[in-house]
């Protein structure tokens, strides 16, 4: 157990995210016969410094792929409206329909013109879940 903690710490000096560091534990655990995502409780005591994830994901943070042009043009086609609600809004937010921190990409495909609301209100879901959610509530 000691040894495994001292090979995460060893991860987190390196510069590797939690996420890279998830992966290598993954693939050492994997070699090594053991279930790596049983050793997750340690690794996530270890990089619960929120200040260094923070810091790390924003010094990582891929850039936007989708540029002004198209983001008014995405807007244009939706006539202005949030893509959930309907309502027109003047300043739109970028909402991907399959987020990113699910392996959606940030293209013109996968973002549409969301309220603040809607956007806050579906966070990190999959489309389907949230828009069944907003059904449910309409009955």
């Amino acid at each position: 157990m000691i040894l495994l903690q001292e090979y995460i710490k060893i991860l987190r000096e390196k510069g590797l995210g939690l996420y890279e560091a998830m992966e290598k534990l993954d693939t050492q655990s994997f070699i090594s016969g053991f279930d790596g995502p049983a050793f997750y409780h340690i690794l996530l005591d270890i990089y619960a410094d929120w200040e260094y994830v923070e810091k790390h994901k924003r010094k990582h943070k891929p850039a936007s792929k989708l540029s002004p042009l198209e983001w008014d043009l995405l807007q244009s086609r939706y006539d202005h409206r949030c893509f959930y609600c309907g309502k027109r809004i003047e300043r739109l937010t970028k909402d991907h329909v399959i987020p990113v921190s699910r392996d959606g990409a940030d293209t013109i495909e996968n973002i549409v013109p969301a309220c603040k609301r809607c956007n806050s209100r579906k966070n990190s879901r999959p489309i389907e879940i949230f828009k069944e959610g907003a059904i449910l509530k309409l009955l």
